[in-house]
């Protein structure tokens, strides 16, 4: 029998414990979830930046040896022209601050180079169709627009993020007298 009772008890709800949500936090512990929100957002907003560097750095080398090997082989000189342009803009998809000089523009303006990027693959989608296409010609020519997309939504959820952290901040609370 006291196998039985310790059964009940184990299976007796415990009583509910008055959870930290319902209680008004201090100042510090405000300042300080900010501050842990703020490190961590900075430290997923570094890998994000790093794996989408290294995806647009393999982008423009396919795109420099495809835009090379399609002038070796003397073909028309769009086709080996798309690639070089899509290589030369996806510089603007690196992390602001790789390049110096491009740093103000790829902030400023980088959907305008991602909406160029789906413009020459759009060129080069109907360039290459009378040379019967393989799914590798269209992937080499849809990469480099892939990746600047895929840096401009990361680039657009960090703003939102910071925005909402600064709106978090402006929302705190003085817990004076309570």
């Amino acid at each position: 029998m006291p196998k039985a009772t310790a059964r009940r008890r184990a299976a007796a709800p415990k009583p509910a414990k008055k959870s930290d949500d319902e209680s008004p936090i201090t100042t510090e512990e405000q300042e300080a979830e900010i501050a842990a929100m703020r490190r961590r957002n900075e430290i997923a907003k570094r890998k994000q930046e790093q794996g989408l560097d290294t995806l647009v750095i393999l982008s423009a080398v396919i795109c420099v040896h495809t835009a090379f090997s399609n002038y070796t082989e003397r073909t028309m000189p769009l086709l080996y022209l798309l690639p070089a342009s899509q290589a030369f803009l996806l510089l603007y998809s690196l992390t602001p601050g790789w390049i110096p000089p491009l740093r103000e523009a790829s902030e400023r303006a980088h959907g305008n180079y991602v909406a160029i990027q789906l413009f020459l693959f759009t060129i080069g989608f109907f360039a290459i169709q009378h040379s019967n296409p393989e799914l590798p010609d269209f992937v080499k020519l849809a990469l480099p627009e892939l990746a600047a997309g895929a840096v401009e939504i990361q680039r657009r959820g960090q703003k939102d993020t910071q925005a909402r952290i600064a709106k978090l901040d402006e929302l705190k609370y003085d817990l004076k007298g309570a």
